[in-house]
């Protein structure tokens, strides 16, 4: 049981650095079309930080419901309804935005 913490925490750093370059991308936009730099900042974490911490929930369902052998249907079903979710709680972040 204690391998798993200290193997996540590792992970965790790696996770994080994935996401840096898209957090640039957005910094570099922002910043070009003319938005201050401490403005620039919270809009690109504000446009990244959502979908990193939906990506972790994504990582770790897998983890939680794996691959059945036998009810496939069900798993489908269960799948689908977390797409679904995954999906609202999506656009609900970008309607509140705009």
């Amino acid at each position: 049981m204690t391998a798993a913490p200290s193997r996540w925490r590792g992970r965790r750093w790696l996770y994080a650095l994935a996401w840096l370059p898209i957090l640039t991308i957005y910094l570099t936009l922002f910043v070009t079309n003319g938005m201050p730099l401490e403005n620039a900042v919270r809009a690109a974490v504000a446009n990244v930080l959502p979908n990193a911490l939906l990506g972790i929930g994504v990582l770790r369902v897998p983890r939680r419901l794996p691959w059945p052998e036998g009810r496939r249907a069900r798993f489908f079903t269960t799948q689908a309804v977390l797409l679904a979710a995954f999906l609202l709680a999506s656009s609900c972040h970008w309607r509140m935005r705009t």
